[in-house]
């Protein structure tokens, strides 16, 4: 962001300064914050991604994983620092504008107002220097008659110009990015600017330049307020050369399109990123073997060879059913893994060897008799919708760190072992290893807090499964 500033703010003090009409200066200034911030978030895709040529697939062994969850103390590091003090910077900016608004509001007090042309006058008592702010004009009631006429004319140059509002946009940008240089430099241009253009309406309504330098030296060197926003801060030599020179230069449009190529180029250098990266299948992937495929007939029937109808034999997505003789059909690839599914019996896995007739006995599914608790079911408990990695997430957000542990500098690894029962109960709970009974107790007490989880499911009934599990304690 400061480098898109400082970009714009030297494409602007070398294209457009005292070099063309006040309102494109005006327009340029105050779409320099915003500009600044918008161009690095545009992030428009115009460079060519990677194109990455994907090699043929080959069957790779799954690995497991084993994922240890430590406690994550509240830490306090340089982002958190930074963050204080952009805050801190922010609301400072923002205090003072409330300050300065409410400074403003008490000179209406015991203050005489009139209307001049449309516009709120407010002669206070308190000795300042002439300013308007949005439509008021605030002057010293002790300022001579001579001098309101050219001061009215000046500060209802900028009411009409809605300089009041420029200004307070850009405060407000000051405010959020207080860190950046180039946003207070602009601010401090585009004051300049509407003073020059305040300056050059009265000098066009007929008044003299002479007189009209004398009374702002009057106002500058009569008065040292805190508040006003006009003359103020204008006594600079600039101002008066700009009452004695041409502004506007000849090529006020080529320096229009070199503005807004500027921004183009900056919109390129800044806010454009590589397209997404393009996957391109192998030119010459790796051949598919020829598989033959026949037709096997076969027979499904229990251990005392009476036919099962009803029964699903199938080799991948290939399947059918057995009809009432327990017979089937089914085209699959020779060698292919097959497997026999019945409600009621347990599953059989066999084998398409050959074209001979397959016979296959199924044998009555047996009640689970569980005697121990199990480290593996056909449907492992759940916990909160999750399973074990949501559980040690959990166990994770609940754990303390004891502080007497912390005094002693203990930390290490602790394994505990626990059991999921038929209720969805967590107990049975102990610690295998521990560098320290405070850390076991801690690690006891989190894991024996838990809520309810879902019990496994073996063949269709509930039962206990035993989990083991690491917690970290770091310092």
């Amino acid at each position: 962001m400061v480098a898109v500033a400082g970009l714009l703010f030297i494409g602007y003090a070398w294209l457009l300064e005292r070099r063309v009409d006040f309102r494109w200066c005006r327009r340029y200034l105050t779409l320099l914050p915003l500009l600044s911030v918008v161009i690095p978030l545009l992030q428009i895709p115009l460079w060519p991604g990677r194109m990455v040529v994907l090699a043929p697939l080959a069957e790779v062994p799954h690995a497991e994983a084993v994922v240890e969850t430590a406690p994550e103390a509240a830490t306090f590091g340089w982002v958190e620092a930074f963050g204080l003090l952009y805050g801190a910077g922010v609301l400072l900016l923002l205090g003072l504008m409330a300050y300065q608004v409410w400074k403003i509001s008490l000179l209406e007090r015991g203050a005489e107002i009139e209307t001049w042309r449309g516009i709120r006058v407010v002669r206070t008592s308190t000795p300042i220097a002439s300013f308007s702010f949005f439509g008021t004009v605030y002057l010293s009631a002790s300022t001579p008659e001579e001098e309101l006429l050219v001061i009215l004319r000046h500060e209802e140059s900028h009411i009409r110009h809605r300089h009041s509002h420029e200004r307070l946009w850009m405060e407000l940008w000051r405010a959020l990015l207080w860190w950046n240089p180039f946003i207070w430099l602009a601010f401090r241009r585009l004051t300049e600017v509407q003073e020059f253009e305040a300056d050059h309406d009265v000098l066009a309504s007929g008044e003299r330049a002479d007189r009209y330098i004398q009374i702002i030296f009057k106002q500058l060197f009569g008065y040292s307020p805190d508040i006003a926003n006009g003359l103020r801060n204008s006594l600079t030599k600039k101002r008066f050369q700009m009452m004695t020179q041409k502004n506007v230069s000849r090529y006020t449009r080529l320096r229009a399109a070199a503005t807004l190529s500027l921004v183009m180029a900056l919109v390129v250098a800044f806010g454009s990123t590589a397209r997404a990266t393009q996957f391109e299948a192998p030119s010459n992937p790796m051949p598919t073997p020829e598989v033959a495929v026949s037709e096997y007939r076969g027979v499904v029937t229990d251990v005392a060879g009476n036919p099962i109808m009803g029964a699903v034999v199938r080799s991948g997505e290939r399947g059918v059913v057995t009809n009432a003789e327990g017979r089937f059909d089914l085209r699959v690839a020779s060698g292919s893994e097959g497997e026999v599914v019945m409600v009621g019996y347990d599953r059989l896995t066999f084998q398409f060897l050959d074209d001979t007739e397959l016979v296959l006995k199924l044998r009555k599914e047996q009640p689970v008799e569980q005697t121990q608790p199990m480290l593996s079911a056909e449907k492992m408990p759940s916990f909160q919708g999750g399973g074990l990695r949501e559980f040690q997430v959990w166990v994770a957000e609940n754990m303390k760190y004891p502080q007497e542990a912390i005094a002693k500098k203990i930390s290490g690894r602790v394994l505990v072992q626990f059991v999921i029962n038929e209720e969805g109960a967590v107990t049975e709970v102990k610690v295998l290893q521990s560098p320290h009974a405070l850390l076991s107790s801690e690690a006891i007490r989190v894991v024996s807090s838990s809520p309810r989880w879902e019990p496994g499911m073996q063949k269709g009934q509930k039962v206990s499964v035993r989990y083991v599990l690491p917690l970290i304690f770091n310092l």
